[in-house]
């Protein structure tokens, strides 16, 4: 699953590359040509794409280690189980759906135990 984000990332990079180039050659004779209005949005192309590059390349965070009764307490409160993955996601931006919403299940089901909790940290 790795080496498929490595590569869809790869082939967005490249894209985005050759179409700045490409973009960039045809605003040059736009501009030589006195089209101003195709120049301009040579430029805003070229700068869409600067911000998709930027975007792509830039590092994900790694997830941080949680463990059951700080799911709990995030989630406090909240009953719909896509509403509590959602917040849990946007306390950990480094942590990915699948691992959300199984910390959430967890959580939920183990809800139930007492102070005495059997497996407290989710990894």
């Amino acid at each position: 699953m790795h080496v498929l984000k490595r590569l869809g990332s790869s082939l967005t990079v490249i894209g985005s590359l050759v179409l700045m180039i490409c973009v960039a050659l045809l605003s040059v004779s736009w501009a030589n040509d006195g089209r101003w209005g195709w120049f301009a949005l040579g430029m805003v192309i070229i700068a869409v794409n600067i911000a998709l590059v930027a975007t792509e390349l830039r590092p994900k965070p790694k997830p941080l280690p949680w463990t059951m009764s700080e799911v709990r307490e995030v989630t406090a409160g909240i009953d719909n189980e896509v509403n509590a993955i959602r917040k849990l996601r946007r306390a950990d931006r480094g942590l990915s759906l699948e691992k959300a919403a199984k910390l959430v299940s967890q959580a939920r089901s183990e809800g139930t135990e007492g102070p005495g909790e059997s497996s407290d940290t989710a990894r």
